[in-house]
């Protein structure tokens, strides 16, 4: 297919002045686990032939970046195998005399796009190929000094031709690529995107340099090597957690005297208690909580309105394999169930008042996999440690790339799959 000329530029999203991401950034342990054992079949298996890309999944792990001097040369190629489930992203980023030619190979809603800018033009240009859809696929790109060439499995996905040239005319140039990161301030690109991508790639080939430091710093450090299979989902590592604004689930259409607060998936844990779901105030106050900790030889979901505890629900014996949760919450009734169990409690009245206003008329924040760390907040719950697939919150899906903060060590858009 040919090129998708994209003509105007995205508004940047505005920051939310009112809460402290610092808050969120620590990674501290609230509460250590009683019960140490995981699920027995849940997959461990990593390789470090696979790079973890983005620095959604890379725990600790700078931004990898390749340097070359290159003499006399009028072409230049790079090349990785790729594999990713996340439709929005950076792949790489490359510039020459500091930053002021740059170049970035990016996704955005699984097709490959391609941002330009240098002291001639300002360019930035999609491919209709879909590369979001798990399978591995080869991306070649090769510049010359009037063209760039994105190939894909060794077929032209895209061609860009630039006069007078692509800014490497000098004798001597000096390039920069960042893999799955850039030099640049999101702000400069042209067409304003998530970069943090959830992708592996392996095979690669970075303008033809020795890059033995980077295959041993990956051997090293399995926290920036992949699952050798996954699948989609939403990984917690039991580390830090994600961060939404309840006014991303506003529904226009819906009757503010009738609403009903709605969440559903699919939820399949590695280890025997953790937060699910949770909506703070914009001062951190406790309004809805729904965890899980180990009863017995049980899990028990906890759903809690405030200060209230209303609901107490044993957990189906095969959790661990991935159960179907929800929950509906009104101002009269409030409904779980997990897998085969279901339990629902009467309300009392104005119980429900205080998560209905702060969802519509403050700033109310709402939590996966865990909370800040605050006294107020209390530590009587521990990090969620697994996989989340298909949530819905108020019948959206739950899109990651879209949180207002997710910590490093959550994969937005890949699970390890079943052993």
């Amino acid at each position: 297919m040919g090129p998708v000329w994209l003509l105007s530029a995205l508004g940047l999203l505005a920051a939310c002045a009112s809460a402290d991401l610092s808050l969120f950034q620590q990674r501290v342990r609230v509460m250590p686990e009683r019960i140490f054992s995981h699920c027995y079949h849940w997959p461990i298996e990593k390789s470090p032939k696979l790079h973890s890309l983005s620095a959604g999944s890379n725990v600790g792990a700078a931004t990898h970046t390749v340097e070359a001097h290159i003499e006399g040369a009028d072409s230049f190629q790079s090349e990785f195998d790729l594999r990713t489930l996340d439709p929005e992203g950076v792949l790489f980023y490359g510039d020459t005399d500091g930053g002021a030619n740059w170049f970035v190979l990016a996704l955005r809603g699984g097709h490959p796009e391609i941002q330009i800018s240098n002291t001639h033009s300002n360019i930035a240009v999609q491919s209709g190929d879909q590369l979001s859809d798990g399978r591995w696929r080869r991306v070649t790109v090769r510049s010359a000094k009037s063209s760039i060439e994105l190939l894909v499995d060794h077929q032209p996905s895209l061609t860009i031709t630039i006069l007078p040239n692509v800014g490497l005319e000098d004798q001597v140039v000096k390039l920069r690529i960042a893999v799955g990161n850039m030099l640049i301030n999101e702000s400069d690109l042209l067409i304003p995107l998530k970069y943090r991508l959830d992708a592996c790639i392996s095979n690669w080939d970075w303008l033809q340099q020795n890059t033995s430091w980077l295959d041993k710093k990956i051997s090293s450090n399995p926290n920036i090597q992949c699952h050798t299979s996954v699948m989609p989902g939403t990984f917690f590592q039991g580390l830090g957690m994600a961060v939404f604004k309840t006014s991303g689930f506003w529904n226009v259409t819906e009757s503010l005297e009738d609403w009903v607060m709605q969440f559903e998936g699919v939820i399949r844990p590695a280890k025997h208690s953790g937060m699910v779901l949770a909506v703070l105030s914009e001062n951190y106050g406790r309004l809805l909580q729904l965890d899980f900790v180990r009863q017995g030889r049980a899990e028990v979901f906890r759903l809690s309105l405030g200060g209230t505890r209303l609901v107490e629900l044993p957990g189906p014996s095969q959790l661990c394999q991935g159960q179907p949760l929800s929950l509906t919450l009104s101002a009269q009734e409030a409904t779980l169930a997990i897998g085969d169990q279901q339990q629902s409690q009467p309300l009392e009245p104005g119980l429900f008042a205080p998560l209905h206003n702060a969802w519509f008329r403050t700033d109310a924040q709402i939590f996966f996999g865990g909370l800040p760390v605050l006294d107020s907040i209390g530590h009587d719950w521990s990090y969620f440690h697994g996989c989340m697939q298909g949530l819905k919150l108020q019948e959206q899906p739950v899109d990651f790339n879209y949180a207002y903060f997710a910590d490093e060590s959550v994969s937005t858009h890949s699970c390890p799959a079943p052993a």
